[in-house]
């Protein structure tokens, strides 16, 4: 099933292989550190999260155009710009490039020392919903 990113107007469509690897590893609920009362009853507070769920997008046989790589990059480094994300033609997600987990790891398929927008790279890419 498609996955896409789309920068307003522009939708790039991402590999189909990519596997969403931390689907189930966020829950929707903030919890404090459990402490003790006075009283030695336990107090634990926790609250619904509004956003920040992080998405991460990979998967070794996930190859992607040079060209579109440099778009990505591009995209990347706009601050504060948000995207709409699709995986698996689910519902859009609002997301932003996640910049301190590393937004995007590509690695050339086959490394030339002089690449061209034609050659292939393994993708990775990191997000946080907002």
């Amino acid at each position: 099933m498609p996955h896409t990113l789309t920068n307003g107007a522009t939708t790039l469509t991402l590999p189909s292989n990519l596997l969403w690897a931390n689907e189930f590893a966020w829950l929707p609920v903030a919890m404090s550190a459990p402490r003790y009362s006075l009283t030695g009853a336990l107090i634990v507070e926790s609250a619904a999260r509004q956003a920040g769920r992080p998405i991460e997008l990979e998967a070794d046989e996930a190859w992607i155009l040079r060209s579109d790589l440099l778009t990505l990059r591009a995209w990347a480094a706009l601050p504060g710009q948000t995207f709409s994300l699709v995986v698996r033609s689910e519902a859009a997600r609002t997301v932003i490039f996640d910049q301190q987990a590393g937004a995007i790891d590509a690695v050339p398929v086959i490394e030339y020392s002089d690449p061209v927008p034609g050659d292939f790279y393994r993708l990775g890419l990191r997000f946080l919903e907002v």
